[in-house]
């Protein structure tokens, strides 16, 4: 399970699986860990520590847990999709029209 802040209760957190409000740290289905600080699932850490670090926001996250590529929504209001590996991405990529078109 991931949870995500559920604004602007700064310290409550929604399961990003179900929608509900949760008020304990649940083990993330897919790696088996529990989220760390801020509810981040273990699998995300490094990336989120990085843009976070590199001045680039981080307010929400989910990696997905094998069923659904994840997500990391950014303070400015963009949203970047995480896919577990490059076919994945390809798949991804077919969901929109070509840049070249």
């Amino acid at each position: 399970m991931c949870v995500t802040p559920l604004l602007p209760k700064a310290n409550s957190w929604v399961d990003c699986e179900t929608g509900f409000a949760i008020s304990e740290n649940k083990p993330c289905s897919l790696c088996g860990k529990f989220p760390g600080s801020g509810g981040i699932d273990p699998c995300l850490k490094k990336i989120i520590k990085a843009l976070n670090d590199g001045g680039i926001k981080t307010k929400a996250s989910c990696c997905g847990h094998g069923r659904r590529p994840g997500n990391i929504v950014l303070e400015d209001g963009r949203e970047l999709i995480i896919c577990r590996n490059f076919e994945t991405a390809r798949i991804v990529d077919k969901a929109f029209p070509s840049i070249s078109d």
